[in-house]
């Protein structure tokens, strides 16, 4: 049985995501919230789980709020700066790398770090700020508005 390259980066999640990770955390982050204020709905086993429903919502505002603090505390300019220093690394392993394993996991890394760079930068350009969580479960108009749709 041979092990494709491209097995070995999906299983170790470095490629990119097709859904934004912010809309990814705030939708899981809300879905979680509305089964545990109805958790006398939920199965017997969800409701056993109550300790890592509560470490995994710990999560989730953890990821969103480490979001929030870049794209209310860096400007676009470093954005600009740190997005152009990644894509030279890019270029620079493209061009001086022999194809190999390491290449290739480098590469996957870098442009997963680009990836984020840009969904940083397309939240920026939609909002000036971005508030708490939890009030963008109560205000879907601004929820709206800061994932795009």
């Amino acid at each position: 049985m041979t092990i494709k390259i491209n097995d070995v980066i999906s299983v170790l999640g470095l490629n990119p995501k097709t859904n934004s990770q912010l809309e990814t955390i705030i939708l899981e982050y809300g879905s979680l919230v509305q089964k545990m204020n109805n958790s006398e709905q939920q199965t017997w086993l969800f409701r056993k789980a109550e300790e890592n429903n509560q470490l995994k919502l710990k999560d989730l505002k953890s990821q969103f709020e480490n979001i929030r603090t870049e794209v209310n505390h860096t400007s676009i300019d470093d954005l600009i700066q740190s997005l152009n220093d990644y894509k030279e690394q890019v270029k620079s392993i493209q061009i001086h790398f022999k194809p190999s394993f390491i290449k290739v996991l480098a590469l996957a890394s870098f442009n997963s770090s680009v990836f984020y760079i840009e969904e940083i930068l397309s939240i920026k350009s939609r909002v000036d700020e971005i508030n708490e969580l939890d009030y963008y479960l109560e205000h879907k108009e601004h929820l709206i508005k800061l994932l795009g749709w």
